[in-house]
């Protein structure tokens, strides 16, 4: 999206916007039928990462990063009006960036739990 153009942008702003109106993306069927699909490849994939990690700490992890996404998507200006135009909301790069590094640190992060090991005697 960083170098698709403005209708990318546009388009992820739309995105963004529907999927945080609960009669659209809680509820809505346009969601459900066309995101759902993802989201169920993604958390498996996930799932498989996390080992030890419960599942509901995996669903809050990605209800968390789809937000940051979303308020990232929308593109709302308020990072430009907060850093007084240090950072731009239009900014995909570096939001890119940014968003790698926090997730990650806090995918490492998640509560594992141990699992015990068999030793062979």
């Amino acid at each position: 999206m960083s170098n698709g153009g403005e209708g990318w942008r546009t388009f992820g702003t739309l995105v963004a916007q529907i999927g945080t109106l609960p009669a659209w993306g809680g509820g809505g069927d346009i969601l459900r039928d066309y995101f759902d699909p993802v989201i169920r490849v993604f958390l498996p994939m996930l799932r498989r990462l996390a080992t030890g990690v419960g599942e509901d700490e995996l669903y809050w992890y990605y209800h968390l990063l789809s937000g940051a996404l979303s308020m990232s998507l929308a593109q709302t200006g308020l990072i430009d009006r907060f850093s007084g135009g240090l950072c731009k909301s239009t900014d995909m790069r570096s939001i890119g960036k940014h968003l790698i590094g926090v997730y990650t640190a806090g995918f490492n992060a998640l509560p594992r739990k141990r699992v015990k090991s068999r030793v062979r005697g």
